[in-house]
């Protein structure tokens, strides 16, 4: 298990901007103070989603936040990854 605390990662896609923050917890998501299940469009709730398992209007923030969110992961787990010679 990793030894750091948290870590913070910044994210851009277009004109959005995402701040994922991954920390050790119960494995909740939020996005802006929000569970995930109240994201709206809900089709894209399951985006954000891949890293842990278009054409509309909110497809930058989502993507955005999928990339911060996936970035932050690797982040945090790293040191631990590279012990399993999964990362480089």
């Amino acid at each position: 298990m990793p030894n750091r605390k948290s870590i913070q990662v910044f994210r851009w896609k277009k004109t959005a901007t995402a701040v994922a923050h991954c920390k050790r917890g119960s494995g909740l998501i939020e996005v802006n103070g929000r569970p995930l299940e109240m994201i709206e469009p809900r089709t894209l709730q399951y985006k954000l989603l891949e890293p842990v398992l278009g054409k509309e209007c909110f497809a930058a923030q989502i993507y955005a936040i999928h990339q911060a969110i996936s970035k932050a992961l690797v982040a945090y787990y790293q040191k631990a990854l590279r012990v399993c010679e999964l990362s480089t």
